[in-house]
């Protein structure tokens, strides 16, 4: 039997390649959930992580967003920022209400908010159930302005499944 070897040499074309209209790809989303502190699985207030997971996961579903990963902090303050944040040293108001309320400002910073921020640069758009999740204001508080430049920075969106503002 014998074999015959082809070369073939492939020139890449200076033409543009059209892009299919109509095709959109679907937006990457990361899901977050979090409870307070002292919170109890009766709290009619706000639903515990799994109930805000499920209600994300459908919202996410129903928006036809691609799912990249859930982070969660069960009974972190909606007031600290995230764990390894150099931010909150600099912010004189969450420093009083740390000494006021925590133990110490570090000890709870919220580690899913953490992993969920070193993940931005691959997600189009962070989900969680509303805001008060995501960050509760302290008066003079840097924390949102913060947040969301992060997220400006990122060119990620964010989308509340009840979006009261």
């Amino acid at each position: 039997m014998a074999f015959t070897v082809i070369s073939a040499i492939v020139v890449a074309s200076q033409m543009p390649i059209p892009i299919p209209t109509g095709v959109a790809m679907p937006q990457k989303a990361i899901i977050y959930a979090r409870t307070s502190p002292g919170q109890t699985a009766d709290d009619i207030r706000v639903p515990n992580i799994e109930k805000q997971l499920q209600v994300c996961q459908e919202y996410c579903r129903q928006k036809g967003y691609e799912i990249l990963g859930e982070y969660q902090d069960d009974e972190y303050s909606g007031r600290t920022y995230p764990m390894g944040c150099k931010q909150a040293v600099d912010d004189n108001e969450f420093q009083a209400y740390a000494k006021a309320r925590l133990a110490d400002s570090t000890g709870h910073a919220r580690p899913g908010l953490a992993e969920l921020l070193s993940t931005l640069n691959d997600a189009d758009v962070v989900v969680a159930i509303d805001w008060s999740r995501i960050a509760r204001p302290l008066s003079q508080s840097l924390l949102i302005d913060w947040l969301k430049q992060q997220l400006k920075d990122a060119r990620v969106e964010i989308d509340m499944v009840h979006d009261d503002n």
